[in-house]
């Protein structure tokens, strides 16, 4: 994904990315005996759907903060001067959640950005800026989700695959009262229980979905 000046661009780009990633899960899903193959989907689909998300905050705030249409076609505004250039929109982000990088200028450093997979650092560099569709994205991420708080140690497990990461892995499961007995791959391809009910479809097309849920209402 990358900077745009129409918020409607962003969402196409990433509903198109969501929808080949849901078509890889849906792969993996098909009952078959474990295999490599379906450990690397799940494991890629889990990766790219991080990666996707990270990717969309970060450009979704970048792209309003330097005036972007909203999904209206409305012009987004900011309360601070309107930024110039995309380090000057990041330094509101960065200072804000760095305090200690205050002192220090552009040009940035990946490294100095904040972890844009958190929902609110999206919210809270809006609101640095004051940007007028803060309301507009907060709404889309109101919406009852379980994806933001369980693909990050999730992607870290895939990623790297050490006792630590399978240490935080492990809890996100039983939150959903899935067997911390299974394989990783395994307890993705269940189905979380709510309620005393199984849901519907596997925890992984769960989560693929509510972020696309959340990019539909957030723009």
């Amino acid at each position: 994904m990358r900077l745009v000046g129409d918020l409607r661009k962003l969402r196409d780009t990433a509903l198109f990315r969501v929808s080949r990633l849901r078509s890889v899960a849906r792969r993996s899903v098909a009952p078959a005996p474990a295999s490599r193959n379906q450990d690397l989907q799940v494991a890629y689909c889990v990766i790219e759907l991080y990666t996707l998300w990270h990717s969309f905050s970060r450009f979704l705030f970048l792209s309003s903060a330097l005036g972007a249409r909203d999904g209206g076609g409305v012009r987004v505004t900011t309360t601070v001067p309107p930024p110039a250039t995309v380090d000057a929109a990041l330094t509101h982000a960065i200072r804000l959640r760095s305090p200690s990088k205050k002192k220090k200028k552009p040009p940035w450093r990946w490294a100095d950005e904040p972890p844009w997979a958190q929902p609110n650092v999206l919210l809270d560099s809006l609101a640095a800026v004051g940007a007028s569709n803060r309301p507009q994205v907060s709404a889309g991420l109101s919406a009852p989700s379980t994806v933001f708080s369980g693909i990050v140690p999730c992607r870290n497990f895939f990623a790297h695959r050490g006792r630590d990461t399978l240490a935080l892995f492990t809890p996100i499961m039983r939150n959903h009262l899935i067997s911390s007995a299974l394989r990783p791959t395994d307890a993705l391809l269940s189905k979380a229980i709510v309620l005393g009910t199984p849901r519907p479809q596997p925890l992984l097309l769960d989560w693929i979905d509510e972020v696309a849920n959340a990019i539909e209402l957030m723009i």
